[in-house]
Protein backbone atom coordinates (compact mmCIF):
# COMPACT_ATOMS: atom_id res chain seq x y z
CA UNK A 1 0.00 0.00 0.00
CA UNK A 2 1.36 3.37 -0.87
CA UNK A 3 2.38 5.26 2.37
CA UNK A 4 2.66 9.14 2.27
CA UNK A 5 3.85 11.88 4.60
CA UNK A 6 2.04 15.40 3.62
CA UNK A 7 4.45 18.71 4.44
CA UNK A 8 3.02 22.32 4.01
CA UNK A 9 4.27 24.60 2.54
CA UNK A 10 3.19 28.37 2.20
CA UNK A 11 4.00 31.56 -0.12
CA UNK A 12 2.23 34.57 -0.01
CA UNK A 13 -0.32 33.93 -2.91
CA UNK A 14 -1.64 30.36 -1.41
CA UNK A 15 -1.56 27.52 0.45
CA UNK A 16 0.30 24.58 -1.66
CA UNK A 17 0.90 21.12 -0.59
CA UNK A 18 4.12 18.98 -0.80
CA UNK A 19 3.30 15.25 -0.85
CA UNK A 20 6.30 13.01 -0.78
CA UNK A 21 5.52 9.55 -1.77
CA UNK A 22 6.98 6.65 -0.43
CA UNK A 23 5.95 4.31 -3.16
CA UNK A 24 4.93 1.24 -0.75
CA UNK A 25 8.66 0.73 -0.64
CA UNK A 26 7.34 -1.46 -3.83
CA UNK A 27 8.79 0.95 -6.80
CA UNK A 28 11.26 2.74 -4.56
CA UNK A 29 11.05 5.80 -2.91
CA UNK A 30 10.24 9.30 -4.64
CA UNK A 31 10.45 12.59 -3.68
CA UNK A 32 7.99 15.15 -5.49
CA UNK A 33 8.69 18.68 -4.19
CA UNK A 34 7.20 22.12 -5.50
CA UNK A 35 9.74 25.26 -6.09
CA UNK A 36 9.91 28.20 -4.67
CA UNK A 37 8.16 26.53 -1.24
CA UNK A 38 8.91 26.10 2.62
CA UNK A 39 8.74 22.47 4.12
CA UNK A 40 7.69 23.46 7.00
CA UNK A 41 9.05 26.90 6.89
CA UNK A 42 12.07 25.36 7.53
CA UNK A 43 13.73 24.50 4.71
CA UNK A 44 13.18 27.03 1.27
CA UNK A 45 13.71 23.97 -1.76
CA UNK A 46 15.22 27.45 -3.91
CA UNK A 47 17.94 28.02 -1.26
CA UNK A 48 19.13 24.48 -0.48
CA UNK A 49 22.38 22.62 -0.38
CA UNK A 50 22.93 20.69 -3.76
CA UNK A 51 22.41 17.94 -1.00
CA UNK A 52 20.30 18.43 2.25
CA UNK A 53 18.92 15.98 5.13
CA UNK A 54 15.33 15.53 4.99
CA UNK A 55 13.25 13.17 6.74
CA UNK A 56 15.36 12.26 9.56
CA UNK A 57 14.30 9.69 11.52
CA UNK A 58 11.43 8.23 8.93
CA UNK A 59 9.88 4.89 9.60
CA UNK A 60 8.52 3.34 6.34
CA UNK A 61 5.93 0.25 7.20
CA UNK A 62 6.43 -2.55 5.04
CA UNK A 63 4.15 -4.48 7.29
CA UNK A 64 4.69 -8.42 7.05
CA UNK A 65 5.86 -11.17 5.06
CA UNK A 66 4.22 -14.30 4.37
CA UNK A 67 4.69 -17.45 6.90
CA UNK A 68 7.61 -19.98 5.82
CA UNK A 69 6.98 -23.31 6.93
CA UNK A 70 9.82 -25.85 6.92
CA UNK A 71 7.59 -28.21 4.91
CA UNK A 72 7.88 -25.71 1.93
CA UNK A 73 11.65 -25.85 1.99
CA UNK A 74 12.20 -29.74 2.65
CA UNK A 75 10.13 -30.79 -0.10
CA UNK A 76 8.42 -33.80 1.98
CA UNK A 77 5.83 -35.50 -0.52
CA UNK A 78 5.69 -38.81 -1.93
CA UNK A 79 3.84 -42.36 -1.83
CA UNK A 80 6.14 -42.76 1.31
CA UNK A 81 5.64 -39.59 3.16
CA UNK A 82 2.26 -39.21 5.46
CA UNK A 83 1.30 -36.90 8.24
CA UNK A 84 -0.22 -38.04 11.01
CA UNK A 85 -3.26 -36.80 13.28
CA UNK A 86 -0.90 -34.21 14.90
CA UNK A 87 0.80 -33.40 12.00
CA UNK A 88 4.09 -34.85 12.57
CA UNK A 89 5.64 -35.85 9.11
CA UNK A 90 6.37 -39.97 9.02
CA UNK A 91 8.07 -42.20 6.49
CA UNK A 92 5.72 -45.02 6.18
CA UNK A 93 4.90 -47.88 3.59
CA UNK A 94 4.15 -51.89 3.14
CA UNK A 95 5.78 -53.86 1.33
CA UNK A 96 3.59 -56.05 -1.21
CA UNK A 97 3.50 -59.95 -0.07
CA UNK A 98 6.08 -62.40 -0.67
CA UNK A 99 4.38 -66.11 -0.36
CA UNK A 100 6.60 -68.94 0.04
CA UNK A 101 6.32 -72.99 0.78
CA UNK A 102 6.93 -75.31 3.00
CA UNK A 103 6.38 -79.45 1.94
CA UNK A 104 5.54 -81.92 4.25
CA UNK A 105 8.69 -83.94 4.46
CA UNK A 106 9.15 -88.22 4.35
CA UNK A 107 8.76 -89.44 7.80
CA UNK A 108 12.42 -89.73 8.25
CA UNK A 109 12.85 -88.30 11.83
CA UNK A 110 15.27 -85.64 11.27
CA UNK A 111 14.95 -82.02 11.45
CA UNK A 112 14.17 -80.29 7.86
CA UNK A 113 15.71 -77.02 6.71
CA UNK A 114 14.29 -75.10 3.74
CA UNK A 115 16.46 -72.92 1.81
CA UNK A 116 14.86 -69.70 -0.35
CA UNK A 117 15.37 -67.10 -3.04
CA UNK A 118 16.09 -64.01 -2.01
CA UNK A 119 13.15 -61.41 -1.63
CA UNK A 120 13.32 -58.16 -3.26
CA UNK A 121 11.25 -54.91 -2.51
CA UNK A 122 11.99 -52.17 -5.19
CA UNK A 123 11.01 -48.72 -3.36
CA UNK A 124 10.32 -46.06 -5.29
CA UNK A 125 12.08 -42.46 -5.39
CA UNK A 126 12.49 -42.28 -1.84
CA UNK A 127 15.21 -39.87 -2.36
CA UNK A 128 13.25 -37.62 -4.64
CA UNK A 129 10.88 -37.30 -1.82
CA UNK A 130 13.14 -36.44 0.84
CA UNK A 131 14.91 -32.91 -0.03
CA UNK A 132 18.73 -32.75 0.77
CA UNK A 133 17.59 -30.34 3.59
CA UNK A 134 15.25 -32.51 4.78
CA UNK A 135 18.29 -35.62 5.02
CA UNK A 136 20.52 -32.97 6.82
CA UNK A 137 18.26 -32.88 9.56
CA UNK A 138 16.98 -36.37 9.79
CA UNK A 139 20.18 -38.10 9.86
CA UNK A 140 19.47 -40.34 12.35
CA UNK A 141 15.56 -42.19 12.87
CA UNK A 142 15.67 -43.46 16.24
CA UNK A 143 12.31 -44.06 16.86
CA UNK A 144 12.20 -46.04 13.64
CA UNK A 145 10.50 -49.64 13.35
CA UNK A 146 10.50 -52.37 10.85
CA UNK A 147 6.97 -54.99 11.63
CA UNK A 148 7.21 -58.36 10.14
CA UNK A 149 3.82 -60.06 9.51
CA UNK A 150 3.73 -63.68 9.26
CA UNK A 151 0.63 -65.48 8.29
CA UNK A 152 1.46 -69.13 8.36
CA UNK A 153 -0.15 -72.21 6.76
CA UNK A 154 2.32 -74.66 8.50
CA UNK A 155 0.61 -76.67 11.19
CA UNK A 156 3.51 -76.43 12.90
CA UNK A 157 6.07 -73.77 14.70
CA UNK A 158 9.10 -73.13 12.90
CA UNK A 159 11.61 -70.56 12.98
CA UNK A 160 13.29 -68.64 10.17
CA UNK A 161 16.44 -67.05 9.84
CA UNK A 162 17.17 -63.69 7.02
CA UNK A 163 19.80 -60.97 6.02
CA UNK A 164 17.43 -57.62 5.79
CA UNK A 165 19.52 -55.76 3.30
CA UNK A 166 19.09 -51.88 2.02
CA UNK A 167 20.63 -51.54 -1.61
CA UNK A 168 20.91 -48.80 -4.20
CA UNK A 169 21.30 -50.40 -7.53
CA UNK A 170 23.90 -53.22 -7.17
CA UNK A 171 25.79 -51.75 -3.66
CA UNK A 172 24.72 -53.23 -0.61
CA UNK A 173 24.50 -50.08 1.90
CA UNK A 174 23.21 -52.41 5.11
CA UNK A 175 22.64 -55.72 6.48
CA UNK A 176 20.93 -56.52 9.62
CA UNK A 177 20.36 -60.25 10.64
CA UNK A 178 17.60 -61.32 11.87
CA UNK A 179 17.66 -64.61 13.82
CA UNK A 180 15.50 -67.29 14.87
CA UNK A 181 12.45 -65.55 14.89
CA UNK A 182 9.73 -68.19 15.85
CA UNK A 183 6.46 -68.56 14.02
CA UNK A 184 3.42 -70.20 15.20
CA UNK A 185 0.46 -71.63 12.99
CA UNK A 186 -1.97 -68.32 12.02
CA UNK A 187 -0.48 -64.93 12.25
CA UNK A 188 2.55 -63.73 13.96
CA UNK A 189 3.98 -59.90 14.00
CA UNK A 190 7.52 -58.90 14.81
CA UNK A 191 8.40 -55.20 15.51
CA UNK A 192 12.08 -54.74 15.27
CA UNK A 193 13.44 -50.99 16.71
CA UNK A 194 16.50 -50.16 18.57
CA UNK A 195 15.13 -50.96 22.12
CA UNK A 196 13.44 -54.22 21.83
CA UNK A 197 10.11 -52.83 23.43
CA UNK A 198 7.05 -51.22 22.54
CA UNK A 199 3.89 -50.98 24.25
CA UNK A 200 1.67 -53.08 22.25
CA UNK A 201 0.86 -56.55 23.96
CA UNK A 202 0.03 -59.06 20.50
CA UNK A 203 3.67 -58.45 18.97
CA UNK A 204 7.05 -59.57 19.30
CA UNK A 205 9.58 -57.08 19.78
CA UNK A 206 13.04 -57.63 18.84
CA UNK A 207 16.40 -55.54 19.43
CA UNK A 208 18.34 -54.44 15.78
CA UNK A 209 21.78 -52.55 16.49
CA UNK A 210 21.72 -49.73 14.32
CA UNK A 211 18.33 -49.97 12.87
CA UNK A 212 18.20 -45.90 12.81
CA UNK A 213 20.81 -46.25 9.96
CA UNK A 214 18.51 -48.63 7.78
CA UNK A 215 17.63 -45.17 5.73
CA UNK A 216 21.12 -43.77 5.31
CA UNK A 217 22.06 -43.56 2.45
CA UNK A 218 18.16 -43.73 1.30
CA UNK A 219 18.03 -47.13 -0.41
CA UNK A 220 16.41 -47.63 -3.69
CA UNK A 221 15.11 -51.48 -2.82
CA UNK A 222 14.68 -53.30 0.53
CA UNK A 223 15.96 -57.35 0.24
CA UNK A 224 15.20 -60.70 2.49
CA UNK A 225 18.50 -62.72 1.56
CA UNK A 226 19.27 -65.79 3.13
CA UNK A 227 16.21 -66.44 4.29
CA UNK A 228 16.12 -70.38 6.03
CA UNK A 229 13.47 -71.84 7.45
CA UNK A 230 13.83 -74.60 10.34
CA UNK A 231 11.16 -77.43 11.64
CA UNK A 232 12.22 -79.42 14.57
CA UNK A 233 11.59 -83.08 13.98
CA UNK A 234 9.29 -83.23 16.59
CA UNK A 235 7.10 -80.73 15.05
CA UNK A 236 7.37 -82.60 11.50
CA UNK A 237 4.78 -85.50 12.78
CA UNK A 238 1.59 -82.57 12.37
CA UNK A 239 2.60 -82.24 8.61
CA UNK A 240 1.23 -84.15 6.10
CA UNK A 241 4.06 -85.95 3.59
CA UNK A 242 3.90 -84.38 0.37
CA UNK A 243 1.34 -81.88 1.53
CA UNK A 244 2.17 -78.03 0.22
CA UNK A 245 1.72 -75.65 3.09
CA UNK A 246 1.93 -71.78 2.28
CA UNK A 247 3.17 -68.95 4.23
CA UNK A 248 3.07 -65.32 3.68
CA UNK A 249 5.48 -62.66 5.17
CA UNK A 250 5.07 -58.67 4.64
CA UNK A 251 7.14 -55.76 6.13
CA UNK A 252 6.23 -52.56 7.05
CA UNK A 253 8.22 -49.14 7.78
CA UNK A 254 6.83 -46.80 10.09
CA UNK A 255 9.06 -43.88 11.61
CA UNK A 256 8.62 -39.64 12.22
CA UNK A 257 10.93 -37.49 10.71
CA UNK A 258 12.58 -36.19 13.61
CA UNK A 259 15.39 -33.84 13.91
CA UNK A 260 19.07 -35.35 14.93
CA UNK A 261 21.79 -33.84 16.81
CA UNK A 262 24.03 -32.43 14.39
CA UNK A 263 21.04 -31.18 12.09
CA UNK A 264 21.78 -28.83 9.49
CA UNK A 265 19.46 -26.26 7.53
CA UNK A 266 19.76 -23.34 5.55
CA UNK A 267 17.11 -20.63 4.35
CA UNK A 268 16.55 -17.94 2.24
CA UNK A 269 13.82 -15.77 2.66
CA UNK A 270 13.42 -12.84 0.31
CA UNK A 271 12.21 -9.35 0.88
CA UNK A 272 10.98 -7.70 -1.67
CA UNK A 273 9.32 -5.10 -0.13
CA UNK A 274 12.36 -3.70 1.28
CA UNK A 275 13.29 -1.54 -1.79
CA UNK A 276 15.57 1.99 -1.55
CA UNK A 277 16.24 2.74 -5.27
CA UNK A 278 16.28 6.07 -6.41
CA UNK A 279 18.50 8.73 -8.30
CA UNK A 280 17.34 11.58 -6.44
CA UNK A 281 18.27 10.92 -2.90
CA UNK A 282 20.61 9.74 -1.05
CA UNK A 283 21.08 7.17 1.65
CA UNK A 284 24.00 6.23 3.48
CA UNK A 285 22.51 4.13 6.70
CA UNK A 286 19.46 2.11 6.86
CA UNK A 287 17.59 -0.09 9.44
CA UNK A 288 15.22 -3.05 9.09
CA UNK A 289 13.69 -4.32 12.11
CA UNK A 290 11.20 -7.32 12.48
CA UNK A 291 9.90 -9.15 14.91
CA UNK A 292 10.21 -13.55 13.84
CA UNK A 293 8.33 -16.00 15.66
CA UNK A 294 9.25 -19.46 15.35
CA UNK A 295 8.48 -23.04 16.22
CA UNK A 296 10.87 -24.80 14.52
CA UNK A 297 13.46 -26.44 17.46
CA UNK A 298 16.41 -25.03 15.87
CA UNK A 299 18.23 -21.83 16.66
CA UNK A 300 18.92 -19.56 13.48
CA UNK A 301 22.02 -16.97 13.03
CA UNK A 302 21.14 -14.79 10.59
CA UNK A 303 22.59 -12.20 8.05
CA UNK A 304 21.31 -10.43 5.05
CA UNK A 305 22.47 -9.75 1.25
CA UNK A 306 21.08 -6.61 -0.88
CA UNK A 307 19.76 -7.25 -4.50
CA UNK A 308 19.78 -4.90 -7.53
CA UNK A 309 16.66 -4.88 -9.69
CA UNK A 310 17.86 -8.17 -11.73
CA UNK A 311 18.29 -9.97 -8.54
CA UNK A 312 22.14 -10.20 -8.15
CA UNK A 313 23.86 -9.25 -5.06
CA UNK A 314 25.29 -5.10 -4.52
CA UNK A 315 28.47 -5.48 -3.27
CA UNK A 316 29.92 -3.18 -0.94
CA UNK A 317 26.62 -3.01 0.99
CA UNK A 318 27.24 -4.38 4.47
CA UNK A 319 24.33 -5.62 6.10
CA UNK A 320 24.97 -7.17 9.75
CA UNK A 321 21.75 -8.44 12.37
CA UNK A 322 22.06 -8.13 16.10
CA UNK A 323 20.94 -11.11 17.34
CA UNK A 324 20.04 -14.69 16.69
CA UNK A 325 16.86 -16.02 15.90
CA UNK A 326 15.77 -18.42 19.13
CA UNK A 327 14.31 -21.40 18.53
CA UNK A 328 10.49 -22.32 19.40
CA UNK A 329 7.89 -25.35 19.32
CA UNK A 330 4.65 -25.86 18.19
CA UNK A 331 3.51 -26.27 21.72
CA UNK A 332 5.46 -23.02 22.92
CA UNK A 333 6.75 -20.74 20.32
CA UNK A 334 9.32 -18.04 20.36
CA UNK A 335 9.74 -14.46 19.07
CA UNK A 336 12.66 -12.75 18.76
CA UNK A 337 12.66 -8.70 17.68
CA UNK A 338 15.67 -8.57 14.87
CA UNK A 339 17.73 -5.51 13.71
CA UNK A 340 19.04 -5.26 10.54
CA UNK A 341 21.73 -2.81 9.91
CA UNK A 342 22.71 -1.97 6.05
CA UNK A 343 25.60 0.57 5.42
CA UNK A 344 27.90 1.63 2.53
CA UNK A 345 30.49 4.25 1.91
CA UNK A 346 28.35 5.37 -1.28
CA UNK A 347 24.92 6.09 -1.89
CA UNK A 348 22.53 2.99 -0.16
CA UNK A 349 20.05 1.72 -2.97
CA UNK A 350 18.75 -1.84 -3.02
CA UNK A 351 15.79 -3.25 -4.96
CA UNK A 352 15.07 -6.04 -2.34
CA UNK A 353 16.88 -7.89 0.12
CA UNK A 354 17.45 -11.47 1.07
CA UNK A 355 17.45 -12.61 4.84
CA UNK A 356 19.85 -15.58 4.95
CA UNK A 357 19.17 -18.12 8.21
CA UNK A 358 21.61 -20.91 9.11
CA UNK A 359 20.45 -23.26 11.22
CA UNK A 360 22.39 -24.65 14.51
CA UNK A 361 21.24 -27.77 16.39
CA UNK A 362 22.47 -29.29 19.81
CA UNK A 363 21.92 -32.74 21.56
CA UNK A 364 18.22 -31.00 23.22
CA UNK A 365 16.65 -31.28 20.02
CA UNK A 366 17.86 -34.91 18.82
CA UNK A 367 13.94 -36.48 18.70
CA UNK A 368 11.82 -33.51 18.18
CA UNK A 369 9.85 -34.55 15.20
CA UNK A 370 9.08 -32.43 12.18
CA UNK A 371 5.85 -30.97 12.01
CA UNK A 372 3.67 -29.49 9.37
CA UNK A 373 3.16 -26.51 11.09
CA UNK A 374 6.69 -25.83 12.10
CA UNK A 375 7.70 -22.53 10.45
CA UNK A 376 8.89 -18.46 10.79
CA UNK A 377 6.41 -15.90 11.12
CA UNK A 378 7.65 -12.04 10.35
CA UNK A 379 5.87 -9.36 11.60
CA UNK A 380 6.02 -5.40 12.53
CA UNK A 381 8.65 -5.21 9.30
CA UNK A 382 9.46 -1.21 9.49
CA UNK A 383 12.54 0.18 7.10
CA UNK A 384 13.86 3.15 9.06
CA UNK A 385 16.21 6.33 7.93
CA UNK A 386 18.09 7.00 11.17
CA UNK A 387 20.29 9.67 9.07
CA UNK A 388 17.88 10.92 7.04
CA UNK A 389 17.46 11.17 3.14
CA UNK A 390 19.47 13.32 1.40
CA UNK A 391 18.17 15.63 -1.34
CA UNK A 392 19.56 15.76 -4.75
CA UNK A 393 18.72 19.06 -6.37
CA UNK A 394 18.24 18.95 -9.97
CA UNK A 395 20.71 21.65 -10.99
CA UNK A 396 18.68 21.63 -14.28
Amino acid sequence: MMQFFSYFCTNESHMRRIRIYIAGLLTGVTLLVTAGCKVDNRFDLNKLDTESTVLKGTQFKIGSLKPVYLCDFLKLDGVYIVTDERGDYRIRFDTDSFPFYVYGPPASGQDLTYKFEPLVYEMADLSGMLSESAQNLVAELSELEIALKVNSGVPAVFSFDAVLETAKGSEILRKYALDALSVAYGKTEYILNLTGKGNRNDVIYRQIRDLDKVLNPIPDALKINDLTVSIDKDQLALLEPGTEYEVSGQASVDTPLSFSADSRLDLAIPIEKAKLNQDEIGLKKALLTMDVTSTIPLDFSASVEALDDNGNVIPGISANTDVPIAGGTIDASVETAVTVTLTTGGDLRFDGLVLHLSASSNPKVAGTHLNQSQGLEFRNLILSLPDGIQVKKDKN
